[in-house]
């Protein structure tokens, strides 16, 4: 069984994928970006979790889009049923310049065919050390909803106090904060 299969079976994450059930159902929404101010505080694990939940214990359709390599890494989520995995080379470019409308205009243009759309983004203190990765504050605009995945690597930083009004200034339509304690 895979990590995300585990995940799925803590008491904790089902009581929070309900949740987010509970809201999208109530909200309507189809997009779900997860955030987090730092590398290694579990972002990708917590959102290919969510996808692998919304799939195999709700029956949703629902998509993994990896916005933070070309390359496939999570080979384990390729054999659950009602999930699909895609990351950024399924988004047509030329080059490697991959902006983030290109990658807004193609989530938006699957949304028809999934329930919903997990996007698991680059960590938002690694965005500033590396200008060639996607802004995940600019990606999460087009997003309608996001979860701020938090740690102990996070939470004593003054910086989440900042980061949490700098969301509201773009207008990100932030679901709540997660706190993960296993990091």
């Amino acid at each position: 069984m895979s990590i995300y299969a585990n995940l799925v079976q803590i008491p904790e994450f089902k009581r929070l994928l309900k949740s987010i059930d509970n809201f999208q159902n109530r909200d309507r929404f189809k997009s779900l970006a997860i955030l987090s101010l730092y590398r290694g505080e579990g972002k990708t694990t917590f959102a290919a979790g969510l996808a692998v939940g919304f799939a195999k214990n709700l029956g949703k359709r629902a998509l993994f889009f990896d916005a933070t390599s070309k390359k496939t890494t999570q080979t384990d989520l390729l054999n659950v049923e009602s999930l699909t995995v895609m990351n950024l080379s399924s988004v047509s470019t030329e080059d490697d310049d991959i902006q983030e409308w290109r990658v807004t205009d193609f989530l938006t243009s699957l949304q028809p065919s999934f329930d919903i759309i997990v996007v698991d983004t680059q960590a938002i203190k690694e965005n500033n050390i590396d200008s060639t990765k996607l802004d995940p504050i600019l990606l999460s605009e087009s997003i309608n909803r996001s979860i701020l995945l938090t740690s102990k690597l996070s939470l004593q930083d003054e910086e989440l106090t900042t980061l949490k009004k700098e969301l509201a200034r773009f207008r990100i339509s932030l679901l709540g904060m997660v706190h993960n304690p296993w990091i």
